[in-house]
């Protein structure tokens, strides 16, 4: 798989992530991002893996995290019915 340097551009926005994060998590130098931006080398398939990875796990937490509020929302306000019916 070849990427792009526009999706990978989108891939960073996509996780709003900095270069410095995405060659920490790549395992990487900033400057070699910065070289993958501007296309000037290719970007490997395993630090797109990686970086990918990481922000799809990102978005997982963050559904996950605002399904619980949701839960959690509903819950109390069951709750404050079923108290208001007792008293």
């Amino acid at each position: 798989m070849t990427t792009t340097t526009d999706e990978f551009r989108a891939l960073l926005r996509r996780g709003n992530l900095t270069g410095s994060a995405a060659a920490s998590i790549a395992g990487v130098n900033p400057r070699t991002i910065r070289r993958w931006i501007g296309g000037d080398s290719k970007i490997p398939y395993s630090a797109w893996s990686l970086i990918q990875t990481h922000v799809e796990q990102r978005e997982m937490i963050e559904e996950a995290t605002a399904d619980h509020a949701a839960w959690m929302a509903a819950m109390d306000a069951d709750t404050a019915a079923k108290l208001s019916r007792i008293s």
